[in-house]
């Protein structure tokens, strides 16, 4: 059979690409990073990364990334490549109803609020951002290299492990300067592969690593690809915006608007390194040919004559010539490396108008900042294929730029998302491994959503700080409501001043308010002595810290009476109250001390009691502790004993479902000595546990007078601080200080706009975010006044569990109609839900 009409010898995708084999994986900063090898000789390999949050940074910080950068790369010379990414890409869609375990309406309605605002405001898109070196090999080793590879592994020389390892090393130490500021992750062959492919296609999805990963240029190579003045792959238009021209200087981060545009797009920078020597021969041609450039040609024939010439020069040229000079005394002091730099924008869409009209948008952009752009044609094709990583001799520009431009003009810092999940590993999906959604979304700048999750790792304490009326309560509430998303989730609040109110009686929580005079709540704090021996020596811990705050001294002997007390207490047939306790234990202190807390004191109504009417079955609890702690000082002798026996309870309640413990005006309840004892051990437990406290205070102050101040910002990876107009004030600037704020961030939470702006600070990133809260979320996340928690209980008495939508009937203040009509589908739904399984309406 003659199979020559059956081939052809026009050259395909694959064998336009460069990338060959996966050669090594050696460790970079204890990270397998993978080491790819070109068909041309070069080893190839890289790290993704994301630098500090642009608004937070100042032009000094810039400055100083900036020259960082410069630092970490002018140690490469000849040979040595780079390709630095910027990918502007769709994000993944508002967590949907399925991922969603709401167990009543009114959490879910405002969800669904905040998915339609979220949807509304168009397309969403995050950046991303990665840097591929390339070391291209010696000339006299590639043959045997790649003889090395192709042959058997056992067969490899010396000279390739030896090459990899100095590769390796350099790269090392670059990673070692960006660490320094940025969140680096080296990449591994599945990722370095999708990095190319991705450059290749505009598709990022994950691409697997053959089991032996040789004739990559064919695994990322099988697209149809057509060249010409418009090329396409697979279908799709791919138009280059090339900067063909450059402003006078550059200064640090002036391409970072280009993370602002709302369409996908790779903006990529080659830079080919060039040794000091060979730099300066090419600057020393420049300020030759500039400099023969001061007179005319007339002029310099007239003094090769023996004339005067023109008295006149050109200016410029030897300005140009000077320019020259100072640049090859850059280039020969090591400050600075010399290379050739090209810089394109590749947009890859479907359509050729949609692509031409992001072409328009794009190179208006640019221009405004400076540069001069053009639109590859004729060269379109080769310098698309320059911008792929691994490509090193297509489309290369000649003029000479330096590092420090290219730290300048590269995207070193970035507009912090938030992850994609939240991190939380006790909240993956069993069955898929799956990491959960992220608690809420928030806004932030140009297209770019905020996704919030208040854990870093496993660890989701966190501190809330701001001045009364920026906005705590509100974020307070909507993190609960949020909360309630997840499967088995529960929220336990701490409230003062009534702002929990509406939310939790309208998700069907349990509020109580204990120390009000309509308050029926009572408890026994010993009742469950005859539960076993952890409980037993719970509640003698319990008498113990009573007695001390009565100023009873615990000794060995007092602590041996306790027990023999608590012993008998458990083994009795009577009440398990504190009364019976008192009557059965030897000790007259003890006695007189926990009389305060017997029928005949102060405190018996509520801690004396001979059953607990406490329940904590429900997902949503609030504790309303205005009351408990009206009375200043002389209140902590109750309100402390009731606080140890309720975080105790739920500490007894926590079954490891993802729960949240919220202390609005923390310091408050939790100033005392006894606290500050327990807290670190207690925040601990909880942790393991997958329960959250989130801290929350509107003094800043209070913090740093607090025995619990360094317990509280090491146990808390996330604060989230409220506008404060005071924040620059002599007095008050200090306390942000100590919470790791300079003073460009500190004046951002100057000029942010109360219950509107959010300041995140966590060790993945920080950013200021908007909520944009919307009129179904503030009808229940923004009540506290008095009128309208007293029209909410009349609410409740008349309608029922179905008085959230007469709330919403009064208080929307627009489009009522149609989420009256929702919310009326919803209640609906629930009830016939809960009717199918047999629970009540």
């Amino acid at each position: 059979m003659n199979l020559k009409e059956y081939r052809s010898a026009a050259k395909g995708l694959p064998d336009l690409l460069n990338l060959a084999f996966i050669v090594g994986s050696p460790n970079v900063h204890g990270q397998p990073m993978a080491v790819g090898l070109t068909k041309s000789g070069t080893l190839i390999g890289g790290f993704s990364y994301a630098g500090p949050d642009l608004e937070s940074s100042s032009p000094g910080d810039l400055e100083v990334l900036s020259a960082q950068i410069n630092h970490a790369l002018n140690r490469l010379g000849s040979g040595w490549a780079c390709w630095i990414d910027m990918i502007r890409e769709s994000t993944v869609d508002y967590p949907s109803v399925d991922e969603c375990c709401f167990t009543e309406p009114v959490s879910m309605l405002i969800d669904d609020e905040r998915r339609g605002q979220h949807e509304r405001e168009g397309s969403h898109f995050i950046s991303r951002y990665a840097i591929v070196f390339g070391f291209t090999l010696p000339s006299d080793a590639e043959s045997k290299l790649v003889k090395a590879v192709i042959s058997n592994s056992s067969q490899r020389t010396d000279g390739l492990n030896e090459h990899i390892s100095r590769f390796a090393t350099e790269i090392e130490s670059i990673v070692s300067v960006f660490r320094g500021s940025s969140r680096v992750t080296v990449m591994s062959s599945s990722e370095l592969l999708t990095h190319i492919h991705g450059a290749i296609t505009g598709d990022y999805h994950k691409i697997g690593v053959p089991r032996i990963p040789a004739f990559l240029d064919s695994v990322i190579g099988a697209h149809d690809l057509v060249g010409g003045f418009e090329p396409k792959i697979d279908g799709n238009a791919i138009r280059i915006v090339n900067f063909g021209g450059w402003p006078h200087e550059t200064r640090p981060e002036i391409l970072e608007s280009l993370s602002n545009l709302p369409f996908p797009m790779r903006y990529n920078i080659r830079f080919l390194f060039l040794d000091p020597t060979e730099s300066q021969k090419m600057l020393t041609v420049h300020r030759r040919n500039w400099f023969q450039k001061r007179h005319g040609i007339g002029s310099q024939i007239s003094q090769a004559m023996g004339g005067e010439g023109s008295s006149f020069v050109n200016t410029d040229a030897i300005q140009m010539a000077a320019d020259a000079d100072a640049a090859i005394a850059e280039a020969s002091s090591g400050v600075v490396r010399y290379g050739l730099m090209t810089a394109n924008v590749v947009i890859i869409t479907q359509d050729a108008k949609t692509a031409n009209d992001r072409v328009r948008q794009v190179r208006q952009h640019i221009d405004n900042l400076g540069f001069v752009t053009r639109v590859e044609t004729v060269n379109a094709l080769e310098a698309w294929l320059g911008t792929i990583p691994g490509q090193t001799y297509e489309n290369v520009r000649r003029p000479l730029m330096n590092s420090l431009n290219l730290a300048d003009i590269m995207t070193t810092t970035s507009i912090w998302a938030g992850s994609a999940r939240n991190p939380n590993p006790f909240q993956r999906d069993p069955e898929t491994g799956e990491f959960a959604p992220p608690l809420l979304y928030g806004a932030t700048s140009g297209n770019t959503p905020f996704r919030f999750s208040l854990h870093v790792g496993d660890v989701g304490h966190s501190l809330i700080a701001g001045p009364t009326g920026a906005g705590k309560s509100t974020l307070l509430a909507l993190i609960a409501a949020q909360h309630l998303r997840y499967a088995g989730s529960r929220v336990f609040s701490f409230d003062k001043g009534m702002s929990m109110f509406a939310l939790t009686r309208a998700t069907g929580g349990a509020h109580y308010e204990p120390g009000a005079d309509t308050s029926s709540l009572h408890f026994a704090p010993l009742c469950r002595v005859t539960e076993g021996p952890a409980e037993r020596a719970w509640a003698e811990g319990y008498i113990e810290e009573l007695c001390v705050m009565h100023n009873v001294p615990i000794d060995a002997a007092r602590r041996k009476r306790i027990h023999e007390a608590i012993e008998s207490l458990a083994a009795s047939d009577g009440d398990k109250s504190i009364t019976n306790f008192t009557n059965i234990v030897q000790d007259e202190e003890v006695r007189a001390a926990l009389s305060f807390y017997t029928m005949t004191g102060r405190a018996g109504m509520l801690l004396d009691a001979t059953s607990d009417s406490l329940d904590l079955d429900s997902r949503f609890t609030t504790f309303e502790l205005d009351h408990l702690l009206q009375a200043g000082e002389a209140s902590k002798l109750i309100s402390v004993p009731v606080l140890l026996y309720l975080f105790h309870r739920i500490e007894r309640s926590l079954t490891g479902a993802p729960s949240l413990i919220l202390l609005d005006e923390a310091w408050v309840m939790l100033d005392h000595p006894i606290f500050s004892a327990k807290i670190r051990e207690w925040l601990k437990t909880l942790r393991k546990a997958n329960a959250a406290v989130v801290f929350a205070t509107q003094s800043l102050a209070d913090l740093r007078n607090s025995p619990l101040r360094p317990v509280i910002l090491e146990s808390c990876p996330t604060k989230i601080l409220l506008p404060n107009r005071e924040a620059m004030g002599d007095q008050i600037r200090p306390l942000y200080h100590d919470l790791g704020l300079n003073d460009w961030q500190i004046r951002l939470l100057q000029t942010a706009i109360p219950k509107s702006d959010y300041y995140i600070v966590t060790p993945d990133g920080r950013r200021r975010i908007t909520l944009a809260l919307g009129p179904v979320a503030l009808a229940f996340a923004g009540v506290s006044d008095k009128e309208s928690i007293a029209i909410i209980r009349d609410m409740i008495n008349r309608f029922g569990d179905r008085w959230p939508i007469e709330w919403m009937r009064r208080v929307l203040p627009y489009d009522r109609h149609d989420w009256i009509s929702y919310a009326e589908t919803v209640f609906s739904e629930f009830d016939a839900a809960r009717k199918k399984m047999g629970g009540n309406p």
